[in-house]
């Protein structure tokens, strides 16, 4: 008997799953502004297609370990950066690219909550915000 369940690349950055919506939610505690933040599969799916470039072939941005290393920038960064419009960045030194660059999970601050949106994820120094 096979099944038609196919999981969520999200569930690998949480055990909060919301198959309806698409979106995994990832608590954390790294930042007392924001205690959950939500990873949509169209996030996933927007790096893949758009930033391809940007993750090599035998690991694109749906592989199941990036999206697990998104959630850990999640839970426990290296390190927060501030950013423009209400946002921050999320900078995981332990999880880099071939070049050494941190994995940085941009997050938007939704007014008014403790939550997160996150809006990308990629590998970049802090010198050059690029990995070319």
């Amino acid at each position: 008997m096979t099944s038609n369940f196919k999981p969520l690349v999200v569930s690998f950055a949480s055990n909060v799953v919301n198959e309806t919506e698409g979106y995994c939610e990832i608590t954390t505690s790294a930042d007392p502004r924001i205690t959950k933040v939500r990873l949509y599969e169209e996030t996933v799916a927007h790096v893949k297609e758009q930033h391809a470039a940007n993750f090599p072939p035998q690991f694109p941005a749906d592989f199941p370990s990036i999206v697990e290393a998104v959630g850990n920038a999640i839970r426990e960064p290296s390190r927060i950066e501030p950013s423009y419009k209400n946002s921050v960045v999320y900078v995981d030194e332990n999880s880099t690219n071939r070049r050494g660059h941190p994995l940085r999970v941009p997050v938007k601050i939704i007014e008014g909550t403790s939550s997160g949106l996150i809006k990308t994820f990629f590998f970049a120094s802090t010198e050059d915000d690029k990995d070319d």
